[in-house]
C-alpha cells in the first residue's frame, strides 16, 4: 500500500493505455489479457511495467506521491499539452511510457519568438535512484 490513490485522469491514461484511445469507461479486459496485454504492443506487457512503477514509487518516492508532486500517470501528448499553456521553468514528473519502472521530469521553456521547448531528463529508474535519491 503506498497511500494515495489515482486520480480520474490518472486512471483515463492507463484505460487508453490499455485499450487505446477510443476506449471507454466501461471497457473490460480478462484478467488474462490484463497479465499478457503488451502496451504499446511488441513493447512490455502492461501488468509488468505498472508492477515496477508500484516498486519505484514503494522504494523510493512513497513521499513525493502522497505529497502530489507527482503527476504520474500522464501521456507523452497530454505532457506536452499541459506544459505549453505554463510560464518558463515549469515542470512536471510522470512516469516513463517505455521504460520499466522509470519516472522522468520534463519543463517548458518559452523562447522570445513564441516558439515553446519541451525538454525531457532520461527516466530514473530504481537502480539509478537507489544512489541518488530523485529529491536531490
Amino acid at each position: 500500500y503506498i497511500g494515495r490513490g489515482l486520480k480520474p485522469e490518472q486512471l483515463s491514461m492507463l484505460r487508453d493505455k490499455l485499450f487505446g484511445q477510443n476506449s471507454t469507461p466501461e471497457s473490460a479486459l480478462s484478467w488474462a489479457d490484463f497479465t499478457k496485454r503488451e502496451s504499446p504492443p511488441g513493447k512490455l506487457p502492461f501488468w509488468t511495467w505498472l508492477d515496477k512503477i508500484l516498486d519505484l514509487v514503494h522504494d523510493h518516492l512513497k513521499d513525493l506521491w502522497n505529497d502530489d508532486c507527482i503527476m504520474g500517470f500522464v501521456s507523452r501528448s497530454q505532457e506536452r499539452r499541459l506544459l505549453k499553456r505554463t510560464t518558463s521553468g515549469t515542470f512536471l514528473l510522470r512516469f516513463s511510457e517505455t521504460s520499466e519502472g522509470g519516472i522522468t521530469c520534463s519543463w517548458v521553456e518559452h523562447q522570445d519568438d513564441d516558439k515553446v521547448l519541451i525538454y525531457s531528463v532520461q527516466p530514473y529508474t530504481k537502480e539509478v535512484l537507489q544512489s541518488v535519491p530523485l529529491t536531490e
